[in-house]
């Protein structure tokens, strides 16, 4: 197939009126896109609360007086929820403190009980 010099330039022409085109029509991300980010935001929130309940957990093993306490880490929107029950008052307010020292940990909802 031979093309003359004044198809391939017409062609061409609408070639690149359509793509100019498309991308200016473009009012932002198509609702597919929206949804893809918005998982993709849900699963990296996940993640990050994942590590920080780990992080929290690990200060809880690391200190001695912790260590045979029953306590629940869960962190959701980087905020931490401790449960379960600890040897005294005292250590209620240090679970708080070593649970918020944690970086990345916006805020600790304290449910600890004294056993």
């Amino acid at each position: 197939m031979i093309l003359k010099a004044g198809t391939l330039k017409t062609t061409l022409s609408f070639v690149v009126l359509a793509v100019a085109l498309s991308a200016c029509g473009s009012s932002g991300p198509t609702y597919r896109e929206q949804r893809v980010a918005a998982a993709l935001d849900n699963r990296g929130q996940y993640l990050e609360d994942q590590g920080i309940t780990s992080k929290v957990a690990a200060v809880f093993t690391a200190e001695p007086r912790f260590r045979d306490a029953q306590i629940r880490v869960t962190t959701v929107d980087n905020v931490v929820t401790l449960s379960g029950f600890v040897h005294s008052g005292s250590d209620i307010g240090a679970a708080e403190e070593m649970a918020m020292s944690v970086e990345g940990v916006a805020d600790v909802r304290n449910a600890l009980r004294v056993n």
